[in-house]
């Protein structure tokens, strides 16, 4: 068995996503519990954003128990543009596996994303000089990768070419142009050396452990029953493509005034917003949840609505028989759904896009979960998709 430690929800589905690819039996969790038969078990966190305290106390936490199931490697999944609390994760995963250094390629040369002369580059653009520098989430202000790791007084972090790439105590940052350098860097791991970076890093160790691309991506196609989207990102983006389905005639049920602001009684507020979806997934087979509406305050934080949206999820799901399907967008909103709800396990069962991936809730009867990130479209074929489509304006 694999293990991964995932940062963040979307980055474990992206991981799930190829594992399927690759032929492997996966499960997905976001608590550790006992699982049989599987090839690759992925641990999903909130890791990027706890403080770094927090993050490095429950980092050690579950190396240790992915660690105890006894797998043959374990990889570390960071976010691509190194947001988060990569470094800190990084020394407690060393600590506690008990090795000396990391092997850390975040770049993924196949999206457009290099590491070159030391600095971290988007489609040839230095990241500090593209949209990564306005996003709120994006703490670094420059593109060095080695600033962008930030430092620590216990642990050395290095940056590497191929020519002189010879693996020393700490952190090492492997500069890649092309994927075939991903391939060189794979060779160069051993026993002593924890892998972590991006998604195309860990394709090409499974690559090098004999593992085959043998699915291609699926089309995707809607469940029979009824199925809940769950818009939970406030991003531009996202409410621009609401707005696209709305005005093709899409059911969207947006967040009451009163629980965005915080100003009503949250309770009642909670109440109206669940039976209006409730009364219009009687009338229809699949209706929209959304914020869509821009953060102005502290009452509207991304941490308040994530959990209003998932408490308003639950209270549907207690009152609606037979719904068959959650699709669900951004990984901060599932991961508030998947604790509300008390879901511990997934078993996934189809990649429809990087990261957008689909899965069995492991014992409720075979709830479909469908994730998404909040700044990827939802896939051709998807109920969202054809209403946009149906507004005359097609997918971006």
């Amino acid at each position: 068995m694999i293990g991964v430690l995932a940062d963040d929800y979307t980055g474990a589905a992206e991981i799930a996503g190829i594992g399927l690819r690759y032929g492997l039996r996966v499960a997905y969790q976001v608590a550790l519990e006992p699982v049989e038969s599987v090839d690759l078990l992925i641990i999903a966190t909130d890791l990027r954003t706890l403080p770094g305290d927090a993050a490095v106390a429950e980092c050690e936490a579950f190396t240790g128990k992915l660690a105890g199931l006894g797998p043959e490697i374990i990889y570390k999944k960071t976010d691509s543009a190194l947001r988060g609390n990569v470094l800190v994760e990084l020394e407690a995963m060393l600590r506690t596996l008990n090795v000396s250094r990391a092997l850390l390629l975040p770049a993924n040369p196949g999206l457009g994303r290099t590491i070159r002369d030391g600095h971290y580059f988007l489609n040839g653009v230095r990241l500090d000089r593209t949209a990564f520098f306005k996003d709120p989430d994006y703490r670094h202000r420059n593109s060095e990768v080695l600033g962008m790791l930030g430092e620590s007084d216990g642990t050395a972090t290095r940056y590497l070419r191929l020519e002189d790439a010879d693996l020393a105590a700490g952190v090492n940052v492997g500069e890649t142009l092309r994927e075939e350098d991903l391939t060189r860097w794979v060779e160069l791991l051993d026993e002593a050396t924890l892998p972590a970076g991006g998604s195309e890093f860990f394709a090409h160790i499974l690559r090098a452990r004999g593992h085959r691309e043998i699915h291609s991506r699926n089309r995707f196609e809607e469940e029979l029953g009824r199925t809940l989207y769950v818009c939970g990102s406030a991003s531009q983006y996202s409410r621009a493509a609401i707005e696209r389905a709305k005005a093709g005639g899409a059911t969207v049920c947006e967040i009451p005034d009163e629980l965005f602001s915080g100003r009503g009684n949250r309770s009642l507020a909670l109440e109206k917003w669940a039976g209006q979806i409730f009364g219009r997934l009687k009338e229809e087979n699949t209706v929209a949840v959304a914020i869509n509406r821009p953060l102005k305050s502290e009452a509207t934080a991304p941490g308040k609505l994530a959990r209003d949206t998932a408490e308003v999820v639950e209270k549907v799901l207690q009152s609606s028989e037979g719904l068959a399907a959650l699709r669900i967008e951004g990984g901060a909103t599932f991961s508030a759904i998947a604790h509300r709800l008390g879901f511990k396990t997934f078993f996934p069962i189809r990649e429809y896009a990087p990261g957008v991936v689909g899965m069995r809730v492991g014992g409720l009867g075979g709830l479909s979960v469908t994730v998404k990130p909040g700044s990827y479209p939802w896939p051709e074929g998807s109920w969202f998709a054809r209403f946009a489509e149906n507004a005359g304006v097609g997918r971006d």
